[in-house]
């Protein structure tokens, strides 16, 4: 489930021009990108006082979720469904014996409204959507080869359903919308979409003086600025380099030519993220081979497609807009983060959990119900303070970075579901004795045994939050 709020930013708070009755300027008024039309609804999670984060934008029609993208025969944005990736070759399989009815196939049967995205190749950039045709009980037939012949084969033992593919599906069978810039400030401007169906949604967030798409983040200083993304930037660039030893790293992208690369490091506090521009184009880059040698390989080529690049020196984090948080009004037990960007720009941010003075995020808790979980700046971990190993320890960032006192720890659900428990522990007293962790022995029985640090900084793990002291919210379509 897509949450805007991490994509781009929840919503736009832009500062009123009235004035109230005594003359003052007026409090700032809401700018609310997400509104609801006759047929696309919004879906919120809605959590207790009132506090709101808009998470997707759901078709009626459809009843999917879905999101805005170009569809290929015009161009136009209109709000469509994810879909399987389908790609069109004469290979595969097909439903004839003359190897011209393909079919698609899948481990769990599919709703009757599920669409393929078609691809010519993996590089096409606008949406062409068929629907999926009638099911394929019978024999199928492959062919291995563009001019190889049509033979008798069955599908893979896992593909349990298998459909023909269908009809194209037409533009109109879609709302759609209209870009338009909401909102601008200190160099960045806001753009929201407008459904033909009275629907409005956040589209994008715009570096102006660079043409660039922006998130916000904390930047490689610490603060919080809007720093490049889209399909121009490259979200680190690893295994690949520069030069014959692997030594120098390289940036790459599959389709589209770079302008950008976003590093994210574990720095001295914690995950920020600096930005590099690219440098030179490259012919070839290399890369670690199983047989742990450097190889090249060439640019455009199928095992590198597209384009390859020399990093280039890291832009000042000073050059992006940036942006001060700030407590906005008061929901319940939470208080609505804001990001002030200017005078006439405020973004939300995340919210802030005032009974513990701390911001939060809404993430499955122990409990599997959507709670609003504490940030931590220390991890419960497999290592404990004494000889028999009863006693967990929490590993922390060194003491100037301690902010938040509380340590995380993600479970598998016990329930078998595929998905992480977030758990939420209170801190004893700090640990400068030994550390100890649990060995295999010599019979393959663990023994508790003295073990290495992996920071300087521990503290004994105290007892876990209750799930229901967290704020919790459910998931609402209106």
């Amino acid at each position: 489930m897509r949450q805007w709020f991490r994509v781009l930013v929840a919503g736009v708070v832009v500062a009123s021009t009235g004035c109230s009755g005594d003359g003052e300027p007026g409090p700032a008024r809401p700018l609310e990108p997400f509104r609801s039309g006759s047929r696309l609804q919004v879906r919120w999670l809605s959590a207790e006082g009132g506090y709101r984060q808009p998470l997707e934008q759901v078709d009626l029609v459809t009843g999917q979720p879905c999101h805005w993208r170009r569809f290929t025969s015009e161009g136009a944005l209109y709000c469509l469904p994810d879909a399987q990736v389908f790609f069109e070759s004469p290979v595969g399989y097909f439903a004839d014996s003359t190897c011209t009815r393909p079919v698609a196939y899948f481990r769990e049967e599919q709703r009757p409204a599920t669409t393929l995205r078609m691809q010519a190749g993996a590089c096409e950039q606008g949406w062409r959507l068929r629907y999926l045709g009638q099911r394929v009980t019978g024999a199928t037939f492959r062919r291995t080869s563009p001019e190889g012949p049509c033979v008798s084969e069955p599908l893979p033992s896992w593909a349990a359903y298998a459909y023909e593919v269908g009809e194209p599906v037409p533009a109109w069978t879609f709302v759609r919308g209209e870009a338009r810039r909401a909102a601008h400030g200190a160099g960045v401007a806001v753009q929201v979409i407008e459904g033909e169906d009275g629907s409005s949604a956040l589209l994008d967030i715009q570096d102006e003086a660079r043409g660039t798409s922006c998130t916000f983040a904390l930047a490689s200083d610490s603060s919080v600025r809007c720093l490049p993304s889209g399909a121009s930037v490259s979200d680190g660039a690893f295994g690949y380099y520069v030069d014959a030893r692997c030594t120098e790293r390289a940036a790459a992208s599959a389709c589209t030519p770079l302008r950008f690369t976003r590093d994210t490091t574990f720095g001295h506090c914690g995950m920020t993220t600096s930005i590099h521009e690219v440098g030179e184009v490259l012919g070839s880059v290399y890369e670690f081979a199983s047989d742990g040698a450097c190889h090249a390989i060439q640019s455009g080529t199928s095992e590198v497609p597209g384009f390859s690049y020399r990093l280039g020196a890291e832009s000042p984090a000073s050059s992006w807009v940036g942006a001060t948080v700030e407590h906005g009004a008061a929901r319940g037990q939470l208080t609505e983060g804001l990001l002030s960007v200017s005078p006439s720009l405020t973004l939300p941010w995340k919210p802030v959990d005032t009974q513990r003075g701390v911001e939060c995020e809404f993430l499955l808790a122990g409990d599997t119900q959507l709670r609003c979980i504490p940030a931590a700046s220390f991890l419960a971990v497999q290592h404990f303070a004494d000889p028999a190993c009863t006693q967990r320890l929490a590993i922390a960032y060194p003491d100037e970075c301690l902010r938040q006192p509380f340590a995380l720890e993600r479970r598998a659900d016990p329930g078998g579901a595929p998905r992480l428990l977030h758990h939420v522990y209170s801190l004893g007293e700090r640990h400068l004795g030994s550390v100890y962790a649990l060995e295999p022995g010599d019979t393959g029985v663990p023994r508790c045994q003295v073990t290495s640090r992996f920071l300087s900084t521990y503290f004994l793990l105290g007892p876990e939050l209750a799930p229901s002291s967290l704020v919790s919210a459910e998931v609402v379509t209106e």
